[in-house]
């Protein structure tokens, strides 16, 4: 995929229509695949990123759908209010063009989307053109949904990036959201879980037809599916949103202690132990929390019922034990009838010179004594558990571990986490009342006020995630519930192929996500520590990664095996971090797209900037386009990049005429060979 051209009209800043060629030259000799946009904060970077997500996934550019209000809310804030002398000046339109090739054949798409505001409404209205002409082959209500197809939601994540954001890729989550959402995008496995939910769909729509009430069972499940479905969707947009807020309240807190550490002399160092003290208190706190959060997501609540896990682990030996018989039996009684069989024979008689009626008396003699001495009196237990030897082995372990070390595990994990949160508050108490003279007072007491503030953002983020886990497990409960009533249906009737298909089909997913995750995540480790080693100043800084495949926890070490905790990165380290993984799954994905970088080089210090522009920007794709201030590219930086850059614009904030203006060339007079073709 190439993007070759992108035209904005009274969007944001820019006043009447701008358009921009995006096309990377073409050279036999050299590759020159860098579009760059430069301009100082203010000028329009962050609206032609914008745009163009905005072009290809409308409400969902963000990365998660928006509510309708929300999203007609933030198009209206977007319009160009200076637009008046136009004949539409309520009309704002962004349009995008690309070639995707697949199967051995380029297309040309033009995605055309434009926004009519009047008063309290916003009407959206979207074109596609393939190769000029419009769009045929798919139904207009279906266009969105195929934009999504070329370039998956997900999946752009990986290639169009905020450089101030990506951050967060290498901070230490006790979900890992971040990597785990990634990964879900690179392998498709949106996809595989479609799949699924359409083959229950299609099992229980069977179902339906061959038991009414069964089918009333199906649909009150599915019913409750859809509602929890819903405020899960609801619960995680809130939980953004606090997530947002406690960002904000965590920046003006490193703010404010930087003023103290400045003003406050021997008590800032002093604040700062206390400090570093809690922070350490409470990574150990969230560690022993997520370590009983397992606990209860494993087999905990049986143990609950300890009598009726004894009483089964006695069944299902007694079951096995009386299986074991029965197929001793079986085998015996087989034999038997296999060596009289052979006995009756002529052969078998034809050397011994014994008359018939003799031979016959012998052979009823001899099939009386195995009878007697081999038969095995059959039992009367009745199977309870028709289960396979390996799923009788697993129960037997997990109500090992309910009764004996669950309980213990629990008991200890407890009594670390009371002593964990006393040892906290004493380090609070000591923070909130050490000594505070004229000059810090107040900074304190604003420092107080924006922890406090904290507090009740995380604590009510706790509360939203406790909310999602548990909206989680009912959603698990329910969807476990259907599939049970699925097995139930089919104990009443006889499955038709396309049935018996459908099951091992969906037995077959599950093997292919866990086996497909197992490979990527492989593959990503190599690609990882490759992409770090080019980007790192340090060598041989990390030197081995592994990623649980499970819970996508990650544990890097050096040449040692000794762990390296990625808090213990730096800044800039972390960046590179966030840029070397994102650089992996785009290689790990296959997927020949271009990348889109807003602010790339903020967050990084000189070192780390000049391997980025050597390393990464001339080869990590055959299109790059980049927003970038003089402060992150400058001209030293410039001149390295020049000889792979195809075109770069500059972007000006024109006060006088309330719009942003775009020319050829960066921020200084450009080389003559930097620039190739002009604004169309």
């Amino acid at each position: 995929m190439i993007f070759t051209k992108i035209q904005i009209k009274n969007f944001g800043i820019f006043r009447g229509k701008h358009t921009f060629n995006l096309r990377p030259d073409k050279s036999s000799s050299s590759q020159k695949p860098i579009i760059l946009f430069g301009g100082k904060n203010g000028s329009g970077k962050t609206t032609l990123f914008e745009a163009i997500r905005l072009c290809l996934y409308s409400s969902s550019f963000k990365g998660r759908k928006m509510y309708k209000s929300l999203y007609h809310k933030h198009l209206r804030q977007r319009l160009n209010r200076y637009v008046t002398d136009a004949p539409n000046p309520h009309k704002a339109s962004i349009w995008v063009e690309f070639e995707y090739g697949r199967f051995g054949h380029v297309d040309t798409y033009l995605v055309k989307r434009s926004w009519e505001y009047n008063d309290d409404k916003v009407i959206e209205s979207l074109e596609i053109h393939q190769n000029g002409k419009p769009l045929r082959d798919i139904d207009e209500e279906q266009w969105q949904d195929f934009l999504k197809e070329l370039v998956p939601l997900g999946v752009s994540k990986l290639f169009f990036f905020d450089g101030e954001q990506i951050q967060n890729l290498a901070e230490d989550h006790a979900d890992n959201r971040h990597l785990i959402n990634s990964i879900h995008s690179l392998l498709g496995l949106d996809l595989v879980e479609r799949l699924q939910t359409d083959l229950r769909i299609y099992l229980s729509r069977k179902a339906k037809e061959e038991n009414k009430q069964m089918a009333r069972e199906i649909s009150k499940y599915k019913n409750t599916e859809k509602i929890l479905k819903e405020r899960l969707d609801s619960t995680l947009q809130k939980r953004a949103q606090v997530q947002s807020q406690i960002d904000r309240v965590q920046g003006e807190i490193e703010h404010q202690e930087h003023q103290i550490a400045k003003e406050g002399g021997g008590y800032a160092g002093k604040r700062e132990k206390l400090k570093l003290q809690r922070r350490g208190l409470d990574e150990e706190i969230e560690l022993t929390e997520e370590k009983i959060r397992r606990l209860c997501a494993g087999v905990l609540p049986f143990t609950l019922i300890p009598d009726l896990c004894r009483s089964l682990h006695k069944r299902l030996k007694k079951e096995e034990k009386y299986q074991q018989q029965m197929a001793a039996q079986a085998a015996l009684k087989s034999a038997q009838e296999k060596i009289v069989k052979e006995i009756n024979s002529e052969s078998f008689w034809k050397e011994v010179p014994l008359l018939h009626p003799q031979r016959k008396e012998l052979v009823d003699r001899i099939a009386e004594t195995f009878k007697r001495n081999i038969n095995i009196e059959e039992g009367s237990l009745q199977i309870s558990h028709q289960i396979s030897f390996m799923d009788r082995k697993k129960i037997l372990d997990w109500i090992d571990q309910t009764l004996n070390h669950v309980p213990m595990g629990l008991r200890a994990y407890s009594a670390n986490l009371e002593k964990l949160i006393r040892q906290r508050q004493d380090v609070g108490t000591q923070l909130y009342r050490a000594p505070l003279d004229d000059v810090l007072h107040p900074l304190i007491q604003k420092l107080n006020m924006l922890h406090k503030e904290l507090g009740v953002l995380q604590e009510n983020y706790r509360h939203l995630d406790e909310d999602v886990r548990k909206i989680q497990y009912e959603l698990n409960t329910v969807v476990r519930q259907i599939d049970k009533l699925l097995v139930e249906e089919e104990k009443f009737r006889k499955l038709s192929e396309r049935m018996v298909l459908a099951r091992k089909v969906h037995v077959v997913l599950s093997e292919f996500v866990t086996r497909l995750r197992r490979d990527k995540i492989d593959e990503l480790c190599e690609r990882f520590l490759e992409c770090f080693e080019w980007l790192s100043n340090k060598e041989h800084l990390i030197e081995g990664m592994e990623i649980d495949p499970e819970d996508f926890s990650i544990k890097l070490w050096e040449a040692d095996r000794k762990t390296i905790p990625k808090n213990q990165l730096s800044a800039g380290e972390k960046q590179i971090y966030a840029v070397a993984m994102l650089w992996a799954l785009a290689r790990t994905s296959g997927r020949p797209l271009p990348f889109m970088i807003d602010t790339p080089l903020g967050r990084l210090d000189a070192d780390h900037r000049e391997n980025i522009v050597q390393n990464f920007f001339p080869h990590a794709s055959h299109q790059i386009i980049l927003f970038s201030t003089d402060t992150e590219i400058d001209q030293r930086l410039f001149d390295k990049l020049q000889p792979y850059i195809s075109k770069a614009y500059h972007l000006e904030y024109d006060e006088s005429a309330r719009t942003t203006r775009a020319s050829s060339g960066y921020f200084w007079k450009a080389e003559k060979d930097a620039v190739v073709s002009e604004l169309q």
